[in-house]
């Protein structure tokens, strides 16, 4: 399983095949189509109230071999609100 984009990349290239290209697109076409975020671009100034945080894609293969790919954001990165705190227990 790829640790990143271009190992993904290059792992299609080796064994001749789109698989985790495809589990990409679709995972940017299907956040682009929910319009789940705003792209602001690398560098732009900071909005007042609001934090930066990195994102990255994470890779698996599933039972059924299929190829997963997500786009997660550090929300460790970011305190938590009081609001949203939930303790079953």
């Amino acid at each position: 399983v790829p640790q990143n984009v271009d190992e993904a990349l290059e792992l299609d290239r080796i064994n001749g095949n789109t698989n985790w290209a495809d589990s990409v697109n679709l995972e940017i076409e299907q956040l682009m189509e929910y319009k789940s975020f705003k792209n602001r671009g690398k560098g732009r100034i900071k909005i007042p109230g609001y934090q930066m945080i990195r994102c990255h894609l994470v890779f698996d293969v599933k039972h059924d071999r299929r190829h997963k790919s997500r786009f997660v954001a550090g929300g460790h990165m970011t305190r938590d609100p009081i609001e949203s705190v939930y303790s079953g227990v």
